[in-house]
């Protein structure tokens, strides 16, 4: 056999020790740096959406403030309607921000017009201005919300994005202002059209510059860094996007992955209540930082939307140097341990070349002679006495081997005495055509701390299933106590609350070594398929309805037994119809563990319910048809769930015991 050099394996333990040392103090100083970063990043990033949302801020604001100063040309020219389009090609004019403006007239203001009067203005694609008188039926204004709305409030505001149909045939949002005639009376609404476009375009121009900065620092191309903006409407939908596709026709609660964490909600929350801050959310399947302002003027809220990696990139640069500069001190530090460790440990190759000998089963064999009065020394002497004391311990051996078969018959009949204290004869009731049931107990030991036991009294059914902590000798004991006092009080109370209290009330004060039990009780009344049942701590069982369908059972929070006495545990109720099976389990079931440690779990036992009960009914019919199933449905279901943890499982070894009870309520006969 080749021997590996222990000077050499010490030399890649000290490098490993070093290794994790350093990679710790790396791990501490880049988690620091990169919350340096990070909060670094934080506040360029707020002091980018104050810049940009400013901006965006003063566009509306001068759309504001032309339209104000606008009104009043526009009242001075309500003698004749063509001095309108005057008035509101000269305003589209002086503001290149406006894609045009109109005028909607409350009914009949201009007679020689008609009821619908709306002056339009628009600048058209070659830069020429285009008059339209867009009031119709068709177009009927005088309905339109903001219309009703601007005509009532008697005061300016900022109308919500619509598509605009009868005049520019875009996105628009208008800033809207009432037009007063010489007695003070309201008698139209101003109309200033910006292009929600257009405003994407300056939006997206702020963000090109902020990319721009961002990839001179980073050495980054556009689609690493993909920061953009965004606005949102009062009612959460798109205003202003990059997409243009998602104007007006999607919102950001659609993009926005409500099951990672609460930094969504949190984004939600601060867009609704017009509130500035950021949160972390996964916004289009990109894990990135939301920061957001509200916009006072329009009601709207902007953010912008920074992947994680450009937040975290400078501590990761900062990382990857600490990293370079670690591996490289591990070099230089590698052979020099090496030489020095390969001479301190030369005499241990002489020692185990004779230690070889002693290995051989020459005990008398001699050792070499080591001067150095160390720890090398000291082993050579330990060595020594190890040759006069394997003699004796080979006899010992012998004698221990004898103890251990003879512990291993001894756990073998208290396996035995054990699974005869459970009810093993089935079916239990041949004589009762109203109920069939079925158990089965696999401890993961030679003995286990699972029960369940069955019985009827005065047409009653009593049942338990539970779970003792821990496994092995101690579990099995608690287990025999409590299925034995189950009998006992279940033979004399009808309650299934009172039993559970009773036992706990027992257990409690003598449980020195604080092992407790999870157990469910339940009484079925067979004559009414009532069920009764009180949960101690144990998994809810579930309930297979003879329609296919699968629940768990409501069952209350309740201390297992054994923990604290006097506890006062609830009474549920339930109705189990014809053909429904109930189905109890242990969570050596739900926690069964493959060969890669992933459990059975929830999903998989539904799954194994369900599916049975789909076979079983075509396979009980043709059963049936011919000269009737040889096993009950209850041990059919058990079987086909033992079934489906073996194929799971495969090769794995037990880790915890499995139990099972299937009860079958078939109805009054």
């Amino acid at each position: 056999m080749r021997y590996r050099s222990f000077a050499r394996r010490l030399t890649w333990r000290i490098i490993i020790v070093l290794f994790l040392s350093m990679t710790a103090v790396t791990l501490l100083l880049s988690f620091f740096g990169l919350g340096l970063m990070i909060a670094h990043m934080r506040d360029r990033y707020f002091d980018v959406i104050d810049v940009t949302s400013e901006r965006v801020e003063r566009t509306l604001s001068a759309v504001e403030v032309s339209a104000v100063n606008n009104v009043d040309e526009v009242e001075q020219s309500l003698g004749r309607s063509e001095q309108v389009f005057d008035a509101l090609i000269k305003e589209l004019k002086l503001n290149s921000h406006l894609v045009g403006c109109a005028v909607a007239f409350a009914p009949d203001f201009f007679p020689d017009r008609g009821q619908w009067f709306e002056p339009y203005v628009m600048r058209t694609s070659d830069g020429s201005i285009r008059r339209m008188d867009i009031g119709s039926a068709s177009h009927d204004y005088h309905k339109s919300p903001w219309f009703v709305q601007g005509m009532q409030a008697d005061s300016a505001f900022w109308s919500e994005p619509y598509v605009d149909d009868a005049g520019a045939k875009a996105v628009l949002c208008s800033y809207i202002v009432p037009v007063h005639g010489k007695d003070g009376r309201t008698v139209g609404l101003f109309c200033a059209d910006v292009s929600l476009e257009w405003l994407s375009e300056q939006v997206q121009e702020y963000d090109q510059k902020t990319n721009e900065r961002t990839l001179d620092v980073f050495d980054a191309d556009d689609e690493e860094l993909p920061t953009y903006s965004f606005i949102v409407g009062r009612r959460g939908e798109y205003v202003v996007h990059p997409e243009r596709r998602r104007i007006l026709r999607d919102s950001l609660v659609r993009h926005l992955d409500l099951t990672q964490g609460p930094g969504a909600e949190n984004l939600l929350h601060g867009l609704r209540q017009q509130q500035e801050g950021y949160a972390r959310a996964v916004v289009d399947s990109l894990s990135a930082y939301v920061f957001y302002k509200p916009l006072k003027h329009s009601g709207w809220s902007m953010a912008i939307v920074v992947p994680w990696q450009t937040m975290a990139s400078p501590g990761v640069v900062f990382a990857v140097c600490v990293v370079a500069l670690m591996l490289l001190c591990l070099l230089i530090i590698f052979p020099l341990c090496y030489f020095m460790i390969r001479h301190a440990t030369r005499p241990l190759h002489m020692l185990a070349q004779s230690a070889g000998e002693v290995a051989r089963g020459h005990f008398d064999s001699p050792l070499p002679i080591i001067r150095h009065r160390d720890e090398i020394g000291h082993l050579r002497d330990s060595f020594s006495d190890m040759q006069q004391s394997l003699a004796r311990y080979v006899q010992q051996l012998q004698t221990t081997t004898a103890q251990q078969a003879s512990i291993e018959s001894e756990l073998a009949i208290a396996r035995a005495i054990q699974m005869a204290m459970l009810p093993k004869d089935y079916p239990p009731f041949p004589e009762r055509t109203d109920i069939d049931i079925y158990g089965q107990l696999t401890p993961a030991k030679a003995v286990g701390g699972d029960l369940y036991d069955f019985f009827i009294r005065e047409e009653r059914l009593f049942f338990c299933i539970g779970d003792v902590s821990g496994k092995g000798v101690p579990a099995s004991l608690i287990m025999a106590v409590t299925g034995a006092q189950f009998r006992t009080l279940a033979a004399a109370e009808d309650s299934p609350e009172r039993i559970l209290a009773t036992l706990n009330d027992a257990v409690t004060p003598r449980n020195e070594s604080n092992m407790f039990v999870t157990l469910f009780v339940g009484v079925l009344d067979l004559s009414t398929s009532r069920l009764d049942y009180s949960n101690a701590g144990h998994d809810a069982p579930l309930l297979l309805a003879a329609d296919g369908t699968l629940r768990h059972l409501s069952c209350d929070a309740n201390l297992p037994v054994g923990v604290m006495s006097s506890w006062a545990y609830t009474l549920q109720h339930d109705t189990l119809a014809p053909g429904d099976i109930l189905f109890l389990y242990t969570d050596g079931l739900t926690e069964a563990e493959d060969a890669e440690h992933a459990q059975f779990g929830l999903q998989r036992l539904h799954e194994s319910l369900s599916q049975w009960k789909m076979s079983d009914r075509t396979a009980t019919a043709s059963a049936s048809a011919e000269a009737g199933a040889a096993a009950c449905a209850p041990e059919r279901l058990v079987a086909e769930v033992v079934a489906a943890i073996h194929r799971f499982v495969g090769t794995a070894e037990q880790s915890d015991d499995l139990t099972m009870l299937a009860i079958q309520a078939k109805g009054a006969v």
